[in-house]
């Protein structure tokens, strides 16, 4: 009869054996694992590479405004909106249409290529309709008069309105406004554009604080951010979307009433080569609920157009329009 010495030496033994045969079916398979791990790693790499070469031959383009002294440019605005308000079941229905042709003189022109630009309302056109009461219109090229509504609109047209220095990439570093126009919902009066080239595709974004007036006379800042992309370059205009995005967070219907016609949808053409805006459209499509109570509702539906016109610079302008 085997000894106690002897079972527990033959078990120590296979004991042994087991874990040596397990440490190398784990040493196979650990071997065989990072065979695998090397070579996901490897194509990892490769596909890092072939993403920054990509990018190094992708296109990029460099947004810049290019102002002369003398420049003269204009665009015709068109702005059509339709609101509708129901208040203790009482619907209400607001028609406007306005158009204007606005213009830029280009004063001055330093040398780093900010320029200072004087800014105009030419003429206006301009109508509304509220529900069951009469048409109220207004043509600033035949109507010597204008009715109660358009009263200080008519006293902003032929005058400066905005006198602004404006850097290259768009930036406004100074103005004087001895006038206060009406206002279309674009906000700036340019594009403030990223310092550096960007490819097609990129995105940048422009903070805005916009005052929201409460109940009571009180104010609420609100902060939101234009979301501005380069969708595509194409003979030398570059398209680009821009889309307002709110960072405050808001939750009370009587704010989010205020701010329709703040948060903007829209698609802006620019010429690479001349330096200046052709065209711009904007819409707005929003519904607000219980924004004055229980029952209540406004929707806000607009559209606005804003394209390049020609004009008759005080010296040679190599900027064409469409």
């Amino acid at each position: 009869m085997a000894t106690w010495t002897s079972r527990r030496l033959r078990g120590c033994v296979w004991t042994a054996l087991v874990l040596l045969a397990g440490l190398a079916g784990y040493s196979a398979a650990q071997t065989a694992d990072d065979k695998k791990a090397g070579t996901a790693g490897s194509a990892e790499v490769l596909r890092e590479l072939e993403r920054a070469k990509r990018l190094a031959t992708q296109d990029r383009y460099l947004l810049r405004y290019k102002f002369r002294k003398g420049d003269v440019l204009k665009w015709k605005v068109v702005h059509l909106a339709t609101t509708e308000t129901t208040i203790q079941e009482k619907p209400e229905t607001s028609k406007t249409r306005s158009v204007a042709i606005r213009r830029w003189e280009v004063l001055d022109v330093d040398e780093d290529g900010n320029a200072t630009i004087e800014v105009t309302v030419e003429e206006v056109e301009m109508w509304q309709h509220i529900s069951d009461r009469a048409e109220v219109s207004y043509n600033s090229r035949t109507d010597k008069t204008a009715p109660p509504e358009y009263m200080a609109v008519a006293e902003t047209v032929g005058v400066p309105l905005l006198k602004a220095k404006v850097t290259p990439n768009g930036q406004i570093v100074g103005r004087n406004r001895p006038k206060k126009g009406f206002d279309l919902g674009l906000g700036e009066m340019t594009i403030p554009f990223p310092k550096t080239a960007l490819a097609v595709g990129k995105s940048w974004y422009v903070p805005r604080d916009l005052m929201i007036q409460l109940p009571g006379g009180m104010v609420k800042r609100i902060k939101i951010r234009q979301k501005y992309t380069l969708v595509k370059v194409e003979t030398g205009v570059a398209t680009i979307r821009v889309e307002s995005q709110p960072v405050t967070p808001v939750n009370n219907p009587q704010i989010e009433a205020q701010l329709m016609q703040d948060l903007i949808d829209g698609t802006v053409r620019f010429d690479l080569d001349a330096g200046c805006l052709l065209s711009r459209q904007v819409d707005w499509d929003d519904t607000v609920v219980e924004f004055a109570g229980p029952a209540s509702m406004i929707k806000y539906r607009a559209r606005l157009t804003e394209k390049r016109i020609p004009s008759t610079p005080k010296t040679a302008n190599a900027a064409s329009g469409e």
